[in-house]
């Protein structure tokens, strides 16, 4: 594919894989930069994965706000692959900066969960639900800007569902309550994610951590959230647990209502966000959404493994054990686990540095 013309761009550089295709680095003669988002040739997708990423596309085209990645254009085909430009974006996820400095102070995990719901407000008003708001879905760029990635399990309110009856779709450590008894997913599903992330920004960590995803969802219907350290103020952590009601009905009714009452608590100075973006200037771009296969209720974990796995392993494995990493270049890391994301898996090695080994770098995990 490198080297290749696809309309106005040429293929530079492959940035990610996933089920429905991958994402290259493309620029056009005037030499302006993209991401390109490529689906797998069309016959090796089923139509109901077409239909999501053609759908994807759509959603982002109607979504025109600073806080939203945007997309270069609309759907084309050269006959063999269908695919969409993005804009590129340098910086980084909010998965690494939170796999980098664990928990932040409660000013800059505010400035950016405001821009965050700005993002997810121009959605809801729109009609857009996101059903997979997480931090590697959220990115910083070289100036501080917050911008919401990857709508690939996204939704038009009132439209046919794209997903099959009783599967789950998302990932189980920001899944609503409703999410996870397979149920329809509204504005309020992106509300209860949106509380998880500000929880694990204040936290360094999401409130529910189990052995496996199915545990995950039980621990987000039945288990109660984890209180937060006094430091972080009754008033905020008042607003946090508004968020994650179990019950739709308590929550805010959408992002706007949430983002309206987050504003009370301020922001930080945009040189805070501008920090966390990192002084690297890495490209960093959403995560291509693996498809979900055809499964039917009772393979519910099944069906989770292989919506959330690209490891072979499942996601939410307790963070800070000790695994054993081998690369494709045939290198072996040992250390402790911080996260495993869409970025990949984020080690804390001996000398305390933490390492990020892309997903496509990854031969083999194993805990030890």
């Amino acid at each position: 594919m490198i080297g290749r013309e696809l309309g106005p761009w040429t293929v530079e550089a492959l940035l990610g894989r996933g089920g429905m295709g991958a994402v290259y680095r493309a620029s056009d003669r005037s030499g302006a930069r993209v991401a390109l988002k490529v689906m797998a040739a069309p016959d090796h997708l089923e139509a109901r994965a077409r239909e999501r990423f053609e759908q994807e596309a759509a959603l982002l085209s109607s979504l025109r706000h600073p806080n939203v990645v945007a997309v270069v254009g609309g759907l084309a085909s050269d006959g063999e692959h269908a695919f969409y430009a993005m804009e590129l974006v340098l910086g980084r996820s909010l998965a690494a900066v939170i796999a980098e400095r664990g928990r932040l102070e409660p000013g800059a995990a505010v400035a950016v969960m405001l821009e965050v719901l700005a993002g997810l407000e121009a959605a809801h008003t729109a009609g857009i639900v996101h059903r997979d708001v997480k931090p590697s879905n959220v990115l910083i760029d070289k100036t501080g800007r917050v911008k919401v990635v990857d709508f690939g399990l996204a939704r038009i309110l009132d439209a046919t569902r794209l997903t099959v009856s009783g599967q789950t779709l998302g990932t189980p450590a920001y899944m609503s309550p409703e999410q996870a008894n397979a149920l329809p997913a509204d504005a309020r599903s992106d509300v209860y994610a949106a509380g998880v992330v500000l929880y694990e920004l204040l936290t360094g960590k999401p409130p529910f951590v189990a052995d496996s995803p199915l545990a995950v969802l039980r621990q987000h219907v039945e288990a109660k959230v984890p209180a937060l350290s006094p430091e972080i103020g009754p008033e905020l952590a008042a607003f946090v647990a508004r968020s994650l009601a179990k019950d739709p009905a308590a929550r805010f009714a959408d992002a706007s209502a949430q983002r309206r009452a987050l504003e009370a608590f301020g922001i930080a100075r945009r040189e805070t966000l501008v920090e966390l973006a990192g002084a690297a200037e890495t490209t960093a771009l959403p995560p291509t959404p693996t498809p979900a296969p055809k499964r039917s209720p009772k393979a519910l974990v099944l069906v989770l493994v292989l919506v959330l796995g690209f490891l072979g392993v499942a996601l939410l494995r307790p963070s800070g054990r000790e695994v054993s990493l081998e690369t494709t270049d045939g290198d072996t890391l040992r250390g402790a686990l911080v996260t495993i994301d869409g970025d990949g898996a984020h080690l804390r090695l001996e000398d305390g540095s933490v390492r990020t080994v892309p997903r496509e770098r990854i031969a083999r995990l194993a805990y030890r």
